[in-house]
């Protein structure tokens, strides 16, 4: 039986983190307008952080097949990418806190 790899999985694992990265970044003063723009920007200006959310989206279809064929190698690195990522969460996350700021016109109402 061949090996499908992991290839796929591990690209999404590294998407799904930058832009939680990204966003909490971005969402520590509460969500807002600019932080989409924000967003937009980045992917126009940053060739490298473009090609990871790229990758993690254009993959994903990919990911239940190689998720049933997963090795215990494969696992485990799956599982350093995501230590990888620690550093950078923790940061983002303890720097500030993270906010959402729900529009009046959202909330659910009393009665």
């Amino acid at each position: 039986m061949e090996e499908i790899g992991i290839k796929d999985t591990k690209e999404a694992l590294i998407g799904v983190n930058e832009l939680t990265v990204f966003f909490a970044d971005r969402f520590s003063d509460g969500v807002q307008l600019a932080d989409f723009e924000a967003f937009w920007g980045k992917l126009l200006t940053d060739p490298e952080f473009k090609s990871k959310i790229q990758n993690a989206y254009e993959g994903y279809a990919q990911i239940p097949a190689e998720a049933k064929d997963i090795s215990l190698s494969e696992a485990l690195e799956l599982v350093k990418v995501q230590i990888g990522y620690v550093p950078k969460l923790v940061e983002v996350f303890t720097k500030k806190p993270v906010v959402f700021v729900m529009p009046e016109e959202l909330k659910p109402s009393d009665t």
